[in-house]
């Protein structure tokens, strides 16, 4: 995917040789180098996108005459995305360039999304923006992204348990430790065995978990107390994930069904793993930046067990 930053072109290949997508740290070095290999504003080409079509016409022609330049006008083409590192926006001119399907993100935190009339009619493209723009800041929902970066799938895979029952316990553990009760909490599973298999919801709430929650946060247990909770109550929440793959109805939402909850999806990947939590700011106990830091302090103890089925592997 091709980078615009000061009027300068980059480009680089989001996914590896076999067509899987880099993750977000490999993404970020290679744009933090576009950043560190442009401090100069070169001369601003992309200008001439934002003329009218005629005058872009013939600019194209003559710009492709050239190799390189033609060269670069196809890796433009071809790209899924086009990125701009720009600097600030309220100061700069809106105009400079206006490739399709273009992300721009100012140094100053601002963010935009352009789109060109061949991909998508600017009207439609517009509502939907302003319609995510207003939900996303609505009065009433407190919306947190977190990303835990210590480790992720790999490692808990390699201490003999399910990533899915890990990161449930953990989230348990955290509702546990901030609101000092059991909530109700479910998981999804996908019914794929049913044509237009659905999603299907298990309650993740049982008698290991919470016998787990007092154990792993009691002063008084001890390292082996706690990872046979630990396994005991990640092998249930496995067993009820499997249960609910033979059934097939259900439904989730992206916000709270309930002004006094708090939804939290999350992703699982092999080095992190990701939160989206959301809750209401009605009810401010129920707050989205202290579940994120309990969440935090749960991944981290519960990386520091000394799991007796562990095998070692360098996690940085």
């Amino acid at each position: 995917e091709p980078e615009f930053c000061s009027a300068q072109m980059f480009t680089f290949n989001a996914c590896d040789a076999r067509g899987m997508p880099h993750d977000e740290r490999r993404i970020l070095t290679q744009l933090i180098r576009v950043v560190e290999m442009s401090p100069e504003t070169d001369v601003g080409v992309g200008i001439l996108t934002t003329a009218e079509r005629d005058v872009w016409a013939e600019a194209y022609g003559r710009l492709g005459q050239n190799t390189q330049n033609a060269a670069s006008l196809e890796a433009i083409k071809k790209a899924a995305v086009v990125v701009c590192l720009d600097g600030g926006l309220e100061d700069a001119e809106p105009f400079e360039v206006a490739w399709p399907r273009q992300i721009v993100l100012g140094e100053d935190g601002g963010s935009a999304f352009l789109f060109d009339h061949t991909v998508c009619d600017g009207t439609v493209m517009a509502r939907i923006t302003s319609h995510c723009y207003n939900y996303a800041h609505s009065d009433d929902t407190d919306r947190l992204y977190y990303q835990f970066s210590n480790y992720g799938k790999k490692f808990v895979k390699s201490c003999n348990m399910s990533p899915e029952g890990y990161v449930q316990m953990a989230m348990q553990l955290a509702v546990f430790r901030t609101w000092g009760s059991h909530f109700f909490m479910f998981g999804a599973a996908s019914a794929r065995k049913f044509l237009h298999g659905r999603v299907e919801l298990y309650n993740t709430i049982s008698e290991e978990s919470r016998t787990f929650c007092r154990v792993f946060d009691s002063p008084r247990s001890s390292w082996a107390e706690k990872e046979q909770s630990l396994r005991k109550a990640v092998a249930r929440t496995k067993q009820n994930a499997v249960l609910a793959n033979i059934q097939c109805d259900g439904t989730t939402f992206e916000d709270p069904s309930l002004p006094n909850m708090c939804l939290t999806p999350y992703n699982i990947r092999p080095e992190s793993f990701i939160f989206g939590i959301s809750s209401s700011k009605s009810f401010p106990n129920k707050n989205a930046a202290k579940l994120k830091d309990a969440l935090e302090k749960a991944l981290t103890e519960l990386g520091d067990c000394p799991y007796t089925e562990c095998v070692l592997h360098d996690v940085s």
